[in-house]
């Protein structure tokens, strides 16, 4: 089992995305979450990530 934690809460849905005439696009917050979270779980996760197919 792998136990990684996050040291900040992500925010709220209705923060993390911005609706605009063409579409809907992540915000800047949650932009800056985003990178936060990835670097925060790579520093924790010094193992070596695998893809599942869909054969398992």
């Amino acid at each position: 089992m792998i136990k990684l934690e996050l040291p900040i809460m992500p925010p709220s849905v209705n923060t993390l995305w911005v609706n605009k005439h063409r579409g809907r696009y992540k915000s800047k917050r949650g932009k800056e979450f985003e990178e936060i979270a990835k670097h925060e779980l790579k520093k924790q996760y010094k193992g070596e990530a695998t893809k599942k197919t869909a054969q398992g």
